[in-house]
This record gives structure tokens, sequence and C-alpha cells, in this order.
């Protein structure tokens, strides 16, 4: 393949999977700027109800697939860097960190996800819910994290490869 090809593919990898890092940043930011602090002003059965049909309704397939396809884009577009003679040697540090970042909000989601499933079987007890709340809120923050830096480390990439 011609090193013109190549690069252009990189780029459009790297953009696609910026793009989805992007709107897991955005995600993860609403929710522990915005939408986490009011959850604790609230009733706790409030967010129970909200995670039960959001987080465990659409939000079942939506994050996940966000999470998981832009890691294998970073996956792939390592591969393709790796075995590519005319590189941007810059972009090889970046690009590992935003794999590892990404790899590590998958991670972190493996330990939150857990917490939230089990909100199926809590019922209504107020305290069980406050412990589902507050374990998978202490995961997910620190999943959110990682994300937020895997997209700007992913930025960093694109600037690397214009």
């Amino acid at each position: 393949m011609n090193n013109k090809i190549i690069s252009r593919l990189l780029r459009f990898l790297v953009f696609s999977a910026s793009f989805l890092c992007g709107l897991i940043a955005g995600v993860d930011a609403d929710r522990y700027i915005v939408q986490v602090p009011a959850w604790r002003k609230v009733e706790i059965d409030a967010w129970a109800i909200y995670s039960r049909n959001g987080d465990l309704g659409n939000g079942l397939i939506f994050y996940p697939f966000l999470a998981i396809v832009s890691a294998l884009l970073l996956i792939i577009t390592i591969i393709i860097y790796i075995r590519v003679d005319s590189k941007p040697k810059a972009a090889f540090f970046p690009m590992l960190s935003t794999l590892i970042l990404s790899l590590s909000g998958l991670f972190f989601t493996a330990l939150a996800a857990p917490q939230m499933l089990s909100l199926v079987k809590t019922g209504s007890d107020p305290e069980m819910i406050r412990q589902v709340f507050e374990k998978f809120h202490f995961w997910g923050l620190l999943r959110g994290i990682v994300q937020v830096l895997s997209f700007a480390s992913s930025l960093w990439i694109l600037a690397i490869l214009h």
C-alpha cells in the first residue's frame, strides 16, 4: 500500500476513535459534573428508577458499544502504525497512551458494571440502592477520568498526524 493511502487510513481510524472517545468523555463529564451531584440531592429510589431505565435500558448497548469500538479502532490503528515503514515517530507514545487509557476505561467498566447490574436485584431497599450507587460511582469516576484522558490523548495523535 502506498504511504499516502496508509497515512489517510491512519488519520481516519484515529479520527473515528477520537470521535467515539469524545462521546464517551462527554457522557462521563456530564455524569460526574452534573448528574451525580444532582442525584446525591434526591431520593435514592429516583436514581434507581432512572438507572434501571437508562443505564440498564438503552445504555446497556450504547455505552459498551462506544467503549469497545473505540478500543478496537485504536488497536487496529497501532497495528497498522507498527507495520508501516514511513510514519511520524512522535505518534507512537500518544497512540500507546490512548490505547492504554481506553483499555483502562474498559477495565474500570468491568468493575463498575456488576454494581449497576446488581441494581436489578436490590428491589426498593434504600440502603442496598445507596451501596450500589456509591460503588458504581466510585469505579465510574475512575473510568470517567481515564476516558477523558483517552480523548485528550487521541486529540494529541490527530495533531501529530494532521
